[in-house]
């Protein structure tokens, strides 16, 4: 699950965000939630406080919280340098990337969309594996595991 559902305390979004989760914007500029999976559903992370900074949250799926940390962070480092675009290709943490969009960030990043409401906005950053091949592509990740990719892909890529 979750931190705030795994600490099991009862108190309110709005009290969780700002016991754990307003510090850490703060102090780093962003927050990462990661939510852990399941048989049924791949674990992801995303983003909570790229919107106070003017950039879409961004979210990462079937990764460990590790990789979802280096991701995140080095997507979040990216999107305040340059603005991502639906379908762009892109180097993230040495890994290469495609920008999808979701349309309805809001049920991925609940955290987010509690606190941004209509106004999330929100970029997966969909990767190759080691292999090069994307998720959509038959033999990514040899047939092992899964990515969701939760938006529809750009018409065209975009080079990044």
């Amino acid at each position: 699950m979750c931190d705030h559902c795994d600490d099991d305390l009862d108190e309110t979004f709005a009290e969780f965000y700002e016991r754990a989760i307003r510090p850490k914007i703060e102090t780093y500029g962003w927050f990462i939630q990661y939510v852990y999976g399941d048989r049924n559903a791949a674990s992801y992370a995303y983003t909570i406080g790229l919107t106070e900074h003017g950039c879409p949250e961004l979210i990462a799926t079937g990764v460990t919280p590790e990789d979802a940390a280096e991701l995140l962070n080095a997507g979040g480092e990216l999107a305040h340098r340059r603005e991502l675009l639906h379908g762009q290709r892109v180097t993230v943490a040495g890994r290469r990337v495609e920008v999808v969009v979701l349309p309805h960030p809001e049920a991925h990043l609940l955290f987010a969309g509690d606190a941004y409401g209509p106004d999330l906005k929100a970029l997966q950053l969909v990767c190759a594996d080691a292999s090069g091949i994307w998720p959509w592509s038959r033999g990514h990740r040899s047939g092992v595991g899964g990515q969701p990719v939760l938006g529809p892909r750009a018409p065209r890529r975009l080079a990044g």
